[in-house]
């Protein structure tokens, strides 16, 4: 997390000062024309993820660590896929991954995510305490 310290909020921070035991991830994903990962840039770190894969029903995200408690999850399709293709996103979060599957308004089943990809659109942001 140094990498990113310092463009987090100084509440936060201090939060997880005061409570070790809380971990986090956060990451972007995109389907690049290898496969689901974790965007690693300048611009976008993951935080306590440790690989990404697939399967035709989802996307697992596997976290450097093995929680004891979840206390949160959220995720998200980014502007594009929620406002043009009506596109959503819901995840079964465990101690060690989070799997990701995703629809669409109007078709029923879930997607497979392999054909899921827009270049420069995110598909998922998260974060888990």
């Amino acid at each position: 997390m140094s990498n990113i310290a310092n463009s987090l909020p100084s509440h936060f921070l201090t939060l997880l000062a005061a409570h070790p035991e809380l971990k986090v991830v956060s990451c972007i994903l995109r389907n690049t024309a290898s496969g689901w990962a974790a965007i690693d840039t300048d611009g976008h770190q993951p935080i306590g993820v440790a690989s990404v894969s697939e399967d035709s029903g989802g996307v697992y995200v596997n976290f450097s660590f093995t929680a004891t408690l979840v206390l949160g999850f959220t995720q998200s399709v980014d502007e594009f896929y929620a406002a043009s293709e009506k596109m959503m996103v819901g995840a079964s979060v465990g101690y060690a991954y989070a799997y990701l599957q995703f629809g669409k308004a109007g078709v029923s089943g879930v997607l497979n995510p392999s054909t899921l990809s827009a270049s420069g659109n995110a598909q998922f942001i998260g974060l888990f305490l």
